[in-house]
């Protein structure tokens, strides 16, 4: 599958989450995504700098880039999590490994943005190592689905999906 076709199998099957994805579909809609943010974040720079030049304000260039990159992302958002499960459908593999992993780094996060302030005010061992812990199995947790997706596709049949 080529590049433009692979971007095109991805927000075509925005909502499917049973089925296949091969790794260069999977693979190809990830460089998309990375290409998007990454001339997004460029035009930022770009759109702020010019603005600022012409004695506009940079911020609100900087806003107006980062809400399209936002929505860009966001409308990317739900087609790259049915490709990863598509994916490891592919390999045999549950797609519930995205779900665990999408659950525990919110959680992550939401206890990073709630427990900082507390941290840094007056640092607690116990706290410290909890989060450590919680950091290392998130990013276990990532490193081993990332293991999953580069694996070559396996043909056979599986209860995830049928033959390629």
């Amino acid at each position: 599958m080529g590049f433009v076709e692979a971007i095109e199998s991805c927000y075509k099957n925005y909502f499917n989450f049973s089925g296949r994805a091969t790794r260069s579909e999977y693979w190809y809609f990830v460089l998309w995504l990375l290409i998007v943010m990454i001339t997004m974040v460029i035009a930022v720079g770009i759109g702020a700098f010019y603005l600022k030049m012409h004695n506009f304000v940079p911020a609100a260039a900087a806003l107006i880039f980062g809400l399209i990159t936002v929505l860009l992302l966001l409308g990317s958002l739900v087609p790259g999590y049915s490709a990863q499960v598509r994916r490891l459908h592919d390999m045999g593999r549950s797609g519930w490994w995205v779900g665990a992993y999408f659950l525990l780094s919110s959680a992550n996060e939401i206890d990073n943005l709630a427990t900082h302030k507390a941290l840094v005010a007056s640092p607690d061992l116990g706290g410290l190592l909890f989060r450590l812990v919680f950091d290392l199995v998130v990013l276990g947790l990532g490193l081993v689905i990332f293991i999953f997706q580069v694996q070559p596709s396996r043909e056979e049949n599986n209860r995830f999906a049928g033959y390629r």
